[in-house]
């Protein structure tokens, strides 16, 4: 005998036909602050577009005499932070050509103007940006 517990003299059962009402819930991460961010939701902008990340490419590149004299040209491919100030940081190669290409690359990237910056849930956020860089002689 239970003298504490509290005994219900009658069941009560539910409707067999009602259907379950489940409200999921919405689960957003947090903004991590010092996550470097893959993907955002809105990317890092180079002020005046794509455009101009070319043309401030092309004015500021000089095509290294080792490389020229040896007929050496290709494609350097390049990985940076964009912080959440728009600044440039940490600029590696991850696919080079020779090294006075991807010295020269990763020279001028360094000389880049502040972008806008990434945004992740209307944040500012530190996120990777990938640039190739054509060296090519005419």
């Amino acid at each position: 005998k239970n003298d504490s517990a509290d005994i219900a003299e009658k069941t009560h059962a539910g409707d067999i036909n009602a259907k379950a009402i489940v409200d999921e819930p919405v689960v957003t991460a947090p903004v991590v602050e010092d996550k470097i961010f893959q993907f955002v939701e809105q990317n890092p902008e180079f002020p005046g577009g794509d455009g101009e990340l070319i043309k401030f490419l092309q004015k500021n590149i000089q095509y290294p005499q080792m490389e020229r004299d040896n007929d050496i040209q290709g494609k350097v491919l390049l990985r940076f932070v964009v912080l959440e100030s728009g600044s440039v940081s940490d600029v590696n190669v991850i696919r080079g050509v020779s090294p006075g290409l991807d010295k020269e690359a990763v020279r001028v990237v360094k000389m880049l103007p502040k972008f806008k910056p990434g945004k992740q849930q209307g944040k500012a956020v530190k996120v990777y940006f990938n640039l190739p860089v054509v060296f090519k002689l005419q």
